[in-house]
């Protein structure tokens, strides 16, 4: 006896899927439940790791940032006041000395 799901195509074509063969297939590939579990927590976790290495990059570029801004500003006071202290020197230097 030849189940209908095993018979020979006709016309080169295969037999058209009935709902009997739909749904034996899905029964067939139907996985236990503590592998979707496992699936599941695999990908929370994955989402976890990758989520929070996308933030914490995030906010060391940011720091390094305002680090690099801060340290340049502190550099131009820093040259300002070397300037003004070089004027100074200069300035009590060519000074006239009372006599």
């Amino acid at each position: 006896m030849v189940d209908a799901t095993q018979s020979k195509p006709i016309g080169g074509f295969p037999p058209r899927p009935t709902r009997r063969t739909l749904n034996m297939q899905r029964i067939q590939y139907k996985r236990p439940w503590y592998s979707t579990a496992a699936d599941l927590l695999h990908r929370a976790t994955v989402f976890t790791l990758m989520g929070g290495t996308i933030y914490y990059t995030g906010y060391v570029c940011h720091m390094l940032w305002l680090n690099h801004s801060y340290r340049m500003k502190g550099l131009q006071e820093q040259k300002e006041e070397e300037a003004k202290r070089l004027a100074q020197i200069e300035s009590f230097e060519t000074a006239e000395v009372p006599k």
